[in-house]
């Protein structure tokens, strides 16, 4: 050995790269001087990198992010100077490895990287990258301002007193933890340099698939972003908001690591992240763009009119809106009513009976499954609800208890489960569970739909090995604080033996009430949820279906909410949950749509089910929880994209006049429809102050006129409002006088709330979707299910 080299470890950080590192690994091997050891650090890959690595004679440690892994990369070295490769670099030629060596130890560097050299596919925006990169090194080398010093750590060498020295990579950082490294060095007087053997740099998957416009501009944003919340994090005022900053340009920049091509098999088989398989990467993105595009145009409105002079076409477009709200109105005053009476009638109504009398042994042959998702749900949420299914009034022996855990707070719920199992195993027909795994590929976390796709999927392979016939199972899907009414599901076996094409269609409750915790909340989320059950039970009655004019042909749009409940069979046959889009409930609705040809069906009944509203331990926690899972609900729009992916995709038997009514309607209820509260509040004063001249014309004053009548008329129907709302939601007893008074007051908050919690947060979830972050926004927040302490704030 050359008197002048040192024995040197390489340390690979590494995640799902058995292609990229196995040729890594052979320029390595075909160097004249051999490293002493090499050291891969593994993500928790899901392919064979590390049967790669170990085939090369690479010693293998625990990884993780970038900088945990490269860190644990080091601290399992024994040499005096480590060199960390990416797997996606290589040596060009055999001497390259004895040169760079032999030169950070004449030189007496205590940090240095290379310039690189593209040798990947031929390609001419690839490789001036590449040569860009190389300059910046240049530029990075010889600045004497140290908040301009970067690297690369693809290709870095340090000497152990240094990297010990800083102490090493910056484990806070998602991103650029390299670029503080280095800043870290140079700071500390140590010798760095760019030497001028060059490394072989290729294009993995990853960065295969951000080589698009979109994609560009993401990582060029990233990087802007990621270089400032480096320099912040070195200034102790600005540090943790650096780090926050940081995570935000680690998301733009998208995943690290390779990436593998795992196919789900718990997912409907023809899809791929929510869209039909086939679709290109462009469609895909031009699905994703239009509802937010439609929506800001709607919502930039009044400053396009105003700007192009369109003064009266306006005036005409808030016009038809006041007309429009006005008819929304009247049909939720006719609905509350109608809804109101349909369910005295169905309270008093002895189901049971009914059946026994109309149906007779048929009825016999169903059975209900209860399928539970629980995460961290304690006994106190857990114990009530299982009581209330319990006290079924066909029986608790016909219900079969699914409970569907999340792998994270397995431990907790094993043992919940045990507990109710021991108190209610011998009432429910059976008690089981599933344990959803955490971390699949693909999969959207917080979000219910994955681990109930799980769970059901598992309990149809268990009936079918059993032998039994799913078709005799009604699956009840819905959260785990939701409490039914005896009568409920006798009310829905009656349905679903009588109505027409019972198979295609869904059940659910038109009463669905927050009661559980309706007078613990704060005042804004007991408007919006008292709101909520209203605005469901009118359209129950109002909006159920419609006709498509000329021809007179259903077609069923109340799309499905919470809780609702269907032939197993038939959950089945529409490829159950995907679980790898942000939302599950209404997407259940859409996706069966689509594969039905338009032909699916909504029943409802009208006995209450009793829910939890949003709370959290304090007043504040519980309007943080509030905005976040409203910015979840936001990402339903998802369907708006996925559904016309699906309908154009789907042609064959498909009639076009039920695709463009199935567009028209998921356009104006998810996307539009968010819109106009905020055009009658804001829009007229808008084009006032862009357009002062159109304040003093004739049809400006009478529309404000007209605006004035109708707002006060509607706002007088807050009264009857309210005391239809006690009849569903009936106040405490021992309240005085003036509580009564405030309780009519809270219904002045719903309009608050439609111009805050219900529309910024949906305006920033399409926003996301329309800039492209669906495919790494993978994690929401759950609601999590806790009492309200009164002495928190």
């Amino acid at each position: 050995m050359n008197e002048h080299i040192l024995p040197v470890s390489i340390v690979i950080p590494a995640k799902n790269e058995e292609k990229n590192i196995e040729i890594l690994l052979k320029s390595i091997k075909a160097q004249t001087y051999q490293p002493f050891e090499i050291i891969l650090s593994d993500a928790d890959s899901r392919d064979d990198t590390v049967k790669v690595a170990k085939e090369y004679g690479a010693k293998v440690v625990a990884g993780g992010m970038p900088a945990i892994g490269r860190n644990n990369g080091f601290n399992a070295c024994s040499q005096d100077i480590v060199i960390f490769m990416d797997a996606d670099v290589q040596f060009l030629e055999k001497d390259s490895l004895k040169d760079l060596v032999k030169m950070f130890v004449e030189q007496e560097l205590d940090c240095a990287t290379s310039h690189f050299q593209y040798i990947g596919e031929k390609s001419f925006q690839k490789g001036l990258a590449t040569k860009f990169i190389n300059v910046a090194k240049d530029i990075s080398a010889f600045s004497p301002l140290k908040g301009l010093k970067w690297d690369y750590a693809g290709f870095i060498m340090v000497s152990r007193n240094a990297f010990e020295s800083v102490g090493g990579f910056a484990i806070e950082l998602k991103y650029m933890e390299d670029f503080l490294l280095i800043q870290r060095i140079v700071s500390r007087g140590f010798k760095y340099k760019v030497l001028a053997p060059k490394v072989g740099l290729m294009v993995n998957d990853r960065e295969a698939r951000k080589g698009n416009l979109i994609g560009g501009i993401k990582e060029v944003l990233a990087a802007i972003l990621g270089i400032i919340s480096v320099n912040m994090v070195r200034i102790p005022f600005t540090r943790n908001l650096g780090y926050k900053l940081n995570d935000v340009s680690s998301r733009l920049y998208g995943t690290l690591g390779g990436i593998i091509k795992y196919e789900n098999p718990y997912k409907p088989k023809d899809k791929d992240g929510g869209f039909p398989k086939g679709i290109s990467p462009f469609l895909r993105r031009l699905y994703e763009f239009v509802p937010g595009l439609v929506m800001w145009l709607f919502l930039l409105s009044p400053f396009i009119f105003a700007l192009l002079r369109w003064d009266q076409a306006f005036a005409i477009y808030i016009a038809f809106l006041v007309a429009y709200w006005s008819l929304r109105t009247i049909k939720y005053m006719v609905g509350i009513i109608i809804g109101l009476k349909r369910k005295n009638v169905e309270m008093n109504t002895d189901w049971v009976s009914k059946i026994d009398m109309e149906i007779g042994e048929e009825s016999e042959r169903v059975r209900f499954l209860y399928l539970c998702p629980v995460v961290s749900e304690s006994l106190d949420t857990l114990e009530p609800t299982f009581e209330a299914w319990s006290k079924s009034d066909i029986g608790a022996d016909r219900i079969d208890v699914v409970v569907a855990m999340e792998e994270k707070k397995k431990d907790l719920q094993i043992a919940n489960f045990e507990h109710l199992k021991q108190k209610y195993g011998k009432k429910f027909g059976s008690m089981r569970y599933y344990i959803h795994p955490a971390g699949i590929e693909g999969e959207v976390a917080g979000v219910k739909g994955a681990n109930i796709n799980w769970a059901a999927r598992h309990y149809v392979e268990d009936l079918e090995k059993e032998g039994k016939d799913i078709a005799n199972y009604m699956v009840i899907t819905c959260d785990s604080d939701l409490r039914p009414h005896p009568k409920y599901l006798s009310a829905v076996l009656y349905k679903y033996l009588t109505v027409e094409d019972r198979d295609n269609t869904y059940y659910a409750s038109a009463v669905h009430t927050f009661n559980n915790n309706i007078w613990r909340v704060p005042p804004l989320i007991r408007a919006q949820s008292n709101m909520l059950t209203l605005v469901l039970l009118q359209g129950w009655v109002v909006d159920k279906f419609k006709r498509i004019p000329f021809l007179g042909e259903r077609i069923y749009v109340k799309d499905t909410f919470s809780s609702y409940i269907v032939n197993l069979k038939t959950l089945k046959e529409i490829e159950f949950w995907d679980p790898e889009i942000a939302n599950d409930d209404t997407a259940f609705y859409w996706n069966a749509m689509v594969r039905s040809k338009g032909t699916f069906k909504s029943q409802e009944v009208y006995i209450p089910t009793y829910n939890d509203a949003v709370e959290n331990e304090s007043f504040v926690k519980t309007h943080v929880s509030y905005y976040k899972q409203q910015h979840r609900w936001g990402w339903g729009s998802v369907n708006v994209a996925i559904t016309m992916a699906s309908l154009f995709s789907k042609s064959e038997k498909f009639p076009i006049y039920r695709r463009a009514f199935m567009l028209k309607n998921i356009f104006e209820y998810q996307v539009w429809y968010m819109t106009v509260v905020f055009i009658l509040s804001f829009g007229l004063i808008i084009m006032g102050w862009l357009s002062p001249s159109y304040q003093f014309t004739v049809l400006a004053y009478n529309l404000q006129r007209a605006l004035s009548y109708i707002f006060a008329i509607i706002t007088l129907t807050n009264i009857p409002i309210v005391i239809f709302r006690r009849q569903l939601s009936p106040v405490p007893k021992n309240w005085k006088w003036w509580r009564h008074l405030l309780d009519f007051a809270e219904t002045f908050l719903v309009t608050v709330n439609m111009l805050t919690f219900g529309f910024i947060p949906y305006v920033q979830a399409q926003t996301e979707m329309m800039l492209g972050l669906a495919k790494f926004k993978r994690n929401f927040y759950v609601t999590e299910k806790v009492k309200m302490d009164k002495n928190k704030k």
